[in-house]
């Protein structure tokens, strides 16, 4: 009895022992081929935004994502600015419309910038370049309203010293209608200053819109053609597939061998 009782308990003992071996991990020993290098952290953290790496950089080290993003806020700003051109002329020289005939123009075209870039901005979001695209159009239309609204306000400034209070003219007097853009300058005594701010924000911006939209355009180029994620399959493992009822009919998996647990890891037990 005592023979079959120790019997029995080595008995039990291994079938515990072979249903735990093969949910245990065998502990690696110095004689186990080198496992491959686990992945860092770092690229979970990044792999949403992984795209950015590979469309380059602007300026030598800002990625196209956020200079497409940066100029969209800029042209934002920008239509903001003219929108509240009609409430106040501290903006003036950024948005134009010294002519009393575009104070109402500057404030419409800055509405539908507003509208556009808002658009934009859920389209960088979401990577989206259908919704970038009329931003864009928009920005080609704007480019030759700016000239013409330039062209426009230069005239207008050329008289400006004519409202000075050396120059003897007021424009609700003289012309009959009154322009607070031109009397706010003119008061000032700052028409020569005006001008020039004028011509050379007008040309920053003419420049800043060329490379904001070849910047974008190449972005929304990238978006369609190439992937939003780079994968690469680790080739150094095995892949484990799951056959499930497919191998009815194959002959049984052969017992775990040392071979076996040295390359896996793990201990398979036959039935």
């Amino acid at each position: 009895q005592v023979g079959l009782r120790a019997r029995t308990a080595a008995h039990q003992s291994g079938s515990e022992t072979a249903i735990a071996a093969p949910h245990a991990r065998r502990q690696p020993t110095a004689a186990d081929p080198p496992s491959p290098p686990e992945t860092p952290p770092a690229a979970f953290i990044t792999m949403s935004k992984s795209h950015e790496h590979y469309f380059g950089h602007t300026c030598g080290c800002v990625p196209v994502w956020y200079t497409v993003a940066l100029y969209v806020v800029l042209t934002l700003l920008l239509s903001l600015l003219a929108a509240l051109s009609l409430v106040t002329e501290d903006a003036r020289t950024l948005v134009g419309g010294y002519a009393l005939s575009l104070r109402y123009l500057v404030s419409i075209v800055g509405a539908v910038g507003m509208f556009f870039s808002v658009g934009a901005i859920i389209g960088i979001h979401d990577n989206c370049s259908a919704w970038v695209r009329p931003f864009l159009y928009f920005v080609l239309v704007r480019m030759v309203v700016v000239v013409v609204f330039f062209c426009i306000d230069w005239q207008e400034l050329q008289i400006c010293e004519h409202y000075t209070p050396s120059g003897g003219k007021f424009t609700s007097i003289d012309s009959g209608r009154y322009n607070p853009a031109i009397e706010t300058v003119a008061l000032g005594d700052r028409c020569g200053q005006a001008r020039a701010q004028h011509a050379v924000l007008t040309a920053a911006d003419l420049v800043v819109c060329l490379y904001g939209l070849y910047i974008s355009f190449w972005w929304c180029r990238m978006v369609d053609v190439a992937p939003s994620y780079q994968i690469s399959l680790d080739e150094t493992r095995p892949l484990r597939i799951y056959s499930g009822y497919t191998n009815s009919g194959y002959p049984v998996t052969p017992p775990a061998d040392d071979l076996n647990v040295a390359q896996t890891g793990y201990a398979a037990y036959s039935a």
